[in-house]
């Protein structure tokens, strides 16, 4: 007797390989998604912007790392000492309009380098959107200003389609070939209250097929309908637990990865044994160890296009 529906797989297709530039914009699942990919040493970078819900976030992140939209230090702002952008996360206030522009700065630096990517990976979160009251331009996040000066909107399913469209067109002029993997996160907000939540998510579901030469991954599905039981959220009943992520993580690679699992293994390998730490890290046990280590490090380096250089330094240094 089956007690519940699985998600079937649908037929693998080679989407992502180390060759690949992969860039990953939009709510914290996208977090999950590249840190999955960045353990097994793809090329992946995270959220220009930070973390990004709002469908006219992420398109403004794309902006932003193809050099569309620049930071303008006339565009922070203060409150109660604390200098932020509207279309920044939090990660980057500070208490100095000089110390978030040199940090939005250098890690948009660092996020045009993948302004040409290979592979990129949309995660969806909320179609609820905050304008500002005197200017109607839209916030990535609010950085505790009072509500009252806010003005919340659940974008239709057009504006979403139409305004993510543009963004991926542009991208997509340096890679006519790139490839679009867009998800709707299982994340549930309930902030909104549980049918505004519905409703939000319903409107990026159908948003999805309306969007141009775009692959969709059903990680919403996969948790709300597949696993379908709370013990396969975290604590909060909002994130799914560790359990869940694998779960639907494992069904990504058994989706966007036909090739490459020997090397994806051996990798896999080598980050779990880098955690090891020893009681005696000065014995000849562990330094021939760590020699082993390094030597499985260069030998994956010689072979596929994986970087270890940083792992290696840190490695040589704790040798005797």
């Amino acid at each position: 007797m089956n007690f519940r529906t699985v998600l079937k797989k649908d037929k693998v297709r080679e989407v992502i390989s180390y060759q690949d530039k992969i860039l990953c914009i939009g709510s914290c699942f996208a977090e999950n998604i590249h840190h999955f990919l960045s353990h097994r040493k793809y090329k992946s970078f995270l959220n220009p912007c930070g973390i990004t819900y709002n469908p006219i976030s992420i398109a403004n992140s794309i902006y932003y790392t193809i050099g569309m939209t620049d930071i303008k230090r006339e565009d922070i702002q203060e409150n109660n000492g604390i200098y932020f952008h509207f279309d920044f996360h939090s990660q980057f206030s500070g208490t100095s309009k000089d110390e978030v522009f040199e940090k939005i700065t250098h890690h948009l630096e660092q996020a045009r380098k993948f302004n040409d990517p290979d592979v990129l990976i949309l995660s969806l979160g909320s179609a609820f959107t905050y304008f500002q009251s005197m200017t109607n331009e839209a916030v990535n996040n609010c950085h505790k200003i009072p509500q009252s000066s806010f003005e919340k909107v659940r974008l239709s399913i057009s504006q979403i389609s139409n305004m993510l469209n543009v963004a991926i067109s542009e991208i997509r002029k340096a890679k006519p070939k790139m490839k679009v993997i867009v998800t709707v996160s299982p994340v549930r907000h309930l902030k909104d209250g549980m049918i505004n939540n519905n409703l939000s998510k319903s409107s990026l579901l159908l948003s999805v097929p309306e969007l141009e030469e775009a692959t969709y991954f059903p990680s919403y599905e996969l948790l709300l309908d597949d696993l379908r039981d709370y013990r396969f959220y975290d604590r909060d009943l909002v994130h799914p637990s560790s359990e869940a992520v694998d779960y639907i993580l494992d069904f990504f690679e058994g989706q966007f990865f036909s090739g490459e699992k020997e090397i994806r293994d051996k990798v896999v390998k080598v980050q779990n044994d880098l955690k090891h730490r020893a009681f005696f890290p000065d014995s000849d046990q562990h330094q021939q160890f760590l020699k082993k280590v390094m030597i499985n490090m260069q030998t994956l380096m010689e072979e596929s296009n994986v970087d270890f250089l940083r792992e290696i330094q840190a490695t040589k240094e704790k040798l005797i």
